[in-house]
């Protein structure tokens, strides 16, 4: 599977060069539809293993042109627009990015608007309450997931940078030198330690078993791991993200067991997660504490 995804990325690094320099246009059109279905054919064979998203990312200007098989760039049109669809409130809206951050299937906005009242920048999600084939948004949420507004913020973007399953967030924008006169150019990272959220994260879900004990208030936990961890780490999430409790266990060759005391935790579902020492997900379920 590795040198499928060597041959796609090298493929869609290939046919952003030409389209850059303006060559592919003057291609046959037999030749523009070859590139096209081998780039199909090896992204149909990915998303197997790969999320759509990661792998439109990998195409970027090479989804729009070669539509992934529908031909040459005269194939695509466009309706007019269309102002504020899907329900959306902009407000003072500047730049926005799309992703999947509630891990249900459909694209989510996360955005960078204007706040008059603190002359500073804000964090706005939106959450696609509707399905992939029909977004709707509901209403927007400032500054969600304990991030803070800023004076100078202007363009967002999530991508999982550390390799652990879950979405973190780049900000670019200004803020003032130490003299405080000039303004320079900076870029802020927000990590995400909250719950995964990536399609790879939910394949893994099913790898951690989760049940309870006839003891009351302790709950079993059992992983099949390939690997050796000397160190494993299990932690407990609110239904929205919110880290209540970790426990650090020792980690064995093979079938990985223990119990964790949730007796202290309020009635509602929560989200156990159990991870290498080096913060990599090895699996994740939901619970219920009544």
């Amino acid at each position: 599977m590795s040198k499928t995804y060597r041959r796609f990325v090298a493929l869609a690094g290939k046919v952003q060069r030409l389209l850059e320099r303006g060559e592919f246009q003057q291609l046959p059109p037999a030749q523009q539809q070859q590139l096209a279905d081998k780039l199909n054919l090896l992204f149909q064979r990915l998303s197997a293993f790969f999320s759509q998203g990661r792998l439109r990312r990998i195409l970027a200007s090479a989804t729009l042109v070669l539509g992934l098989g529908a031909g040459a760039v005269q194939a695509q049109e466009f309706t007019g627009p269309i102002r504020n669809p899907f329900g959306l409130n902009p407000g003072e809206i500047s730049l926005i990015t799309f992703a999947d951050l509630d891990n249900d299937g459909d694209q989510d906005l996360m955005s960078i608007q204007y706040n008059y009242s603190e002359y500073g920048q804000d964090f706005v999600y939106f959450e696609n309450i509707g399905n992939a084939e029909a977004p709707a948004f509901g209403p927007p949420q400032t500054n969600p997931f304990g991030l803070s507004n800023s004076e100078f913020l202007t363009t967002p973007y999530l991508v999982d940078i550390d390799d652990d399953g879950d979405l973190d967030l780049f900000v670019s924008g200004y803020e003032y030198e130490s003299s405080g006169e000039d303004l320079i150019p900076v870029i802020w990272y927000f990590e995400n330690t909250g719950m995964v959220n990536s399609t790879l994260a939910q394949e893994q879900a099913d790898r951690l078993k989760v049940f309870p004990t006839v003891t009351e208030g302790l709950l079993n936990w059992q992983l099949n791991l390939s690997e050796t961890a000397e160190q494993l780490q299990l932690q407990a999430f609110t239904s929205d993200g919110r880290q209540l409790q970790q426990w650090r266990v020792d980690g064995l060759p093979g079938k990985q067991q223990g119990q964790v005391d949730v007796g202290a935790l309020p009635a509602g579902l929560y989200q156990l997660r159990l991870s290498h020492g080096n913060g990599r997900l090895l699996g994740q379920k939901r619970f219920v504490v009544r």
